[in-house]
């Protein structure tokens, strides 16, 4: 019996996409020319097998070739285990990239503090296309009993990337495929996170893999993604959801903490609000310990123990390093005094530092007037502390405004007045969080 080799297009049902040859002629993906002829460019994206419109507008191309040769204004380069381990792909934009991008990284590689784990970091492209490289830290090699967990920062992690993108007004960006964990389980982050994200300008995702195997996963994932219309979740619990590697579902990826808390942040990012000065405001309803940037404020009201939510949730992600530097801080200061910022290692957190804001509780009427006045000098001083230390970005929520402290709309005047006027050197992004629903209106409607 005659056998026929089949291309990858008919394994998995893909339609044939024409494409330009140097010439001009158009040919299909099995080289035959149609004799149409066009005075234009080629296309340099000829290896593109298979592509889909999402359901939010996102078109998606799948591609089988070297991902720096993928038109798109960002590439997406992971890092794994390490901020020094580059992969493959990471050697090929330093030889691409020239000596300018090198420069880029390596600063980067050498800034205070390091580099987290589960942290997005753009670097200039120098001689690449793109208009940024986001280099995404993702650990290596998940084991089954954090899997759940280590997906669910992987979401977290793709949700960021996309709304960065979004946010500077990128219309374009390219993801390879992570080469680390279960591929399958991966490939349905990556998409639902794209499906699921709320775009403004993003228009066109890339995603590159030099395996045929991960083709089809995407292509089916992708199909799947494009019909479902269904809102209902996924929680992974073990590898035993899928026995053949295939991903067949069709409903989104919900990944659940260690504590069993759902999550997708997929509904939670918000247009950002770019200020006079240059500085960008992002408002986010999510769990604060969960916004990537460099630096994260936390409030003690008069003595170090007076702690109030956000702090507790920073001694229960920060583990034993972080409570030992706090620890270390107060000892070393004797005590905390008031209006000061007082700065401690992260610890296990994704941060490169932790600030200490303190704040004496309970003004009243007659001192109302001073202790805002206060509150307004002490957010100063954490911009200027973290943009003289070179960060360029920092996540705070509305200081001075739970039980013990003074209005919300009293303190969220202060902290637009203090953002309007800050003339930054370093810093960029300004991250607002809070779970307060009438908190979150009124900074809404603040700017």
């Amino acid at each position: 019996m005659n056998t026929v080799k089949r291309s990858v297009n008919d394994i998995f049902d893909i339609p044939i996409l024409k494409t330009t040859d140097r010439k001009g002629a158009d040919r299909d993906q099995a080289g035959r020319r149609s004799g149409k002829r066009h005075h234009r460019r080629p296309v340099r994206n000829q290896d593109t097998l298979f592509q889909k419109k999402l359901i939010n507008g996102v078109v998606v191309f799948v591609y089988q070739e070297d991902v720096v040769d993928i038109h798109a204004n960002i590439l997406v380069c992971y890092k794994y285990g390490t901020s020094h381990n580059e992969g493959r792909i990471g050697k090929r934009l330093r030889e691409k990239g020239g000596e300018k991008y090198a420069e880029s990284l390596d600063k980067l590689l050498r800034r205070r503090g390091g580099l987290k784990e589960w942290r997005m970091y753009p670097v200039k492209p120098g001689y690449l296309q793109f208009n940024e490289v986001y280099q995404a830290i993702i650990p290596s090699n998940p084991s089954t009993d954090v899997m759940d967990d280590w997906l669910l920062k992987l979401q977290h992690l793709y949700q960021f990337i996309l709304s960065t993108a979004d946010e500077k007004g990128y219309k374009s960006i390219t993801f390879p495929v992570a080469n680390t964990g279960p591929i399958n389980k991966c490939i349905e982050v990556l998409v639902s996170s794209i499906k699921n994200n709320k775009s403004s300008n993003l228009r066109q995702a890339n995603i590159v893999t030099t395996e045929d195997n991960s083709f089809g996963k995407l292509c089916r994932c992708l199909s799947a993604a494009c019909s479902s219309t269904s809102t209902a979740s996924k929680s992974y619990e073990s590898e035993e959801s899928s026995t053949d590697g295939e991903v067949d579902e069709t409903k989104d990826a919900v990944y659940k903490t260690k504590d069993g808390e759902e999550s997708n942040t997929a509904a939670i990012a918000y247009p950002p609000h770019k200020l006079s000065n240059g500085l960008i405001v992002h408002l986010r309803q999510e769990d604060i310990v969960d916004v990537p940037s460099d630096v994260i404020i936390t409030s003690n009201y008069g003595k170090a123990e007076t702690e109030g939510i956000i702090a507790k949730r920073l001694r229960e992600k920060g583990g034993v390093e972080y409570v030992k530097s706090l620890k270390l801080v107060v000892r070393d200061t004797d005590g905390f005094k008031d209006w000061q910022v007082y700065s401690c290692k992260p610890g296990d957190l994704q941060f490169s530092e932790v600030y200490q804001a303190i704040i004496p509780p309970n003004p009243s009427a007659d001192v109302i007037d001073d202790w805002l006045s206060n509150l307004r000098g002490l957010y100063s001083l954490i911009l200027a502390t973290a943009d003289a230390q070179g960060y360029t970005s920092i996540t705070l929520p509305v200081l001075g405004s739970g039980e013990t402290g003074a209005t919300p709309a009293k303190c969220t005047e202060v902290l637009k007045g203090v953002l309007e006027e800050y003339v930054a050197e370093n810093l960029l992004d300004v991250y607002i969080v809070t779970k307060d629903e009438f908190i979150f209106t009124l900074l809404m409607t603040t700017w």
